[in-house]
């Protein structure tokens, strides 16, 4: 097709452009590229959500002492302090094993004890996932619960 092809109409509007004005424009676009890929680390993401499958012992370890907060049904949020993360007892396992394979004890300072159930929890290093919570003591000062990972084969 050569230009004088094209109606009169769309060749009006084409015209070259400088490399001055394309220098401008290619500038602004990468200034404001820059300037989005920054933004982003100032601005919350959503919590991802994490199948319960890839929660390993690993996963909790760098996070001991630290709070998740829970979120049941119908009920004021709660923030419990993961205080412990141990072996399960009478488990001689390999290092992938004990992977699999855990316990964690968390405490809650609130007044209101939780339920034995299934909870979703949150935590912004690690994100939102689902575990069973079991009450394992109460006092006037706190309340203990344990969650137990065991995905070790039946043999």
């Amino acid at each position: 097709m050569h230009s004088d092809d094209i109606p009169s109409a769309v060749s009006a509007t084409r015209r070259p452009i400088s490399r001055r004005t394309f220098v401008k424009g290619a500038g602004a676009l990468a200034a404001g590229a820059t300037l989005l890929a920054l933004g982003a680390q100032f601005v919350p993401d959503e919590l991802a959500t994490v199948p319960g499958a890839s929660l390993m012992r690993s996963t909790f370890l760098g996070y001991l002492g630290s709070t998740f907060t829970i979120a049941p049904e119908g009920a004021p949020a709660s923030r419990l302090r993961l205080v412990e993360l141990h072996d399960l007892p009478g488990l001689a396992a390999t290092e992938a094993q004990r992977e699999q394979s855990f316990a964690l004890l968390f405490r809650s300072t609130g007044s209101r004890p939780l339920a034995q159930g299934t909870y979703q929890f949150q935590q912004h290093g690690i994100g939102r996932f689902t575990i069973f919570i079991v009450p394992t003591s109460n006092s006037a000062e706190a309340s203990y619960y344990e969650a137990i990972f065991n995905r070790l084969p039946i043999e």
